[in-house]
């Protein structure tokens, strides 16, 4: 219990910390040159999620000097439609979040965590990584590495997409968006799903990271 309760001081002192989350400048683009603008289709983005799915995951959380982890599991219905649930690994449930593409639905939830910003960041890196911000096509600028002719990085609505397009895997992520400001990292792939991803809050020091775990495959 006395655990369980240390884990939940972690997510009051986010609770506090969000509040003061300020904008970042994308540092994706050092090093790359503008190259126009296209129209990029959804799936250029190389998304990795694919319907029907059940993942699961070791979830970390890293606040500062705090730290705690539990399991995470994602099961997509279809491309748009995302039910997650966490629980520490002491059994005490920390959320359970519904995503469809335009609906994000809380069917329970800490109390400490039921905080307007705190949903907000959580529903945002989620969707983020989820893909459901994305639309089928749209129009995008282009940067590109001068030696390095397969890395590429698509600005999308101000979101940010560096892509391997030889290897045809979405390699970063950045959404420098005041509160919604957030850098993705996609690590490790096995086919064509990264065995790690990390979100990382620089402002606040927060710092989740998914780890997959490797189930038999859906029947």
């Amino acid at each position: 219990m006395r655990r369980c309760l240390m884990n939940c001081s972690v997510w009051i002192k986010i609770a506090v910390a969000v509040f003061g989350l300020s904008a970042c400048s994308p540092e994706l683009t050092k090093g790359f040159r503008k190259a126009g603008k296209t129209v990029v289709a959804r799936e250029d983005l190389y998304p990795f999620w694919t319907p029907p799915r059940t993942h699961l995951f070791t979830m970390k959380i890293d606040f500062r000097k705090d730290h705690f982890s539990g399991l995470l599991l994602v099961r997509q219905s279809d491309s748009a439609h995302f039910r997650m649930v966490f629980n520490t690994h002491f059994g005490m449930g920390v959320f359970d979040f519904e995503f469809r593409r335009d609906t994000f639905h809380v069917h329970s939830c800490l109390e400490m965590l039921q905080q307007k910003k705190v949903l907000s960041l959580l529903e945002k890196d989620f969707r983020s990584l989820f893909f459901l911000d994305v639309q089928p096509a749209h129009p995008a600028a282009v940067y590109r590495k001068p030696e390095d002719a397969a890395l590429e990085i698509n600005r999308i609505d101000g979101r940010y997409y560096l892509k391997n397009t030889a290897q045809k895997t979405l390699l970063k992520m950045e959404t420098p968006h005041g509160f919604r400001s957030g850098h993705y990292d996609f690590s490790g792939y096995r086919e064509r799903f990264p065995e790690a991803i990390t979100i990382k809050h620089g402002g606040i020091g927060l710092q989740i990271t998914l780890e997959k775990i490797h189930q038999p495959p859906d029947k």
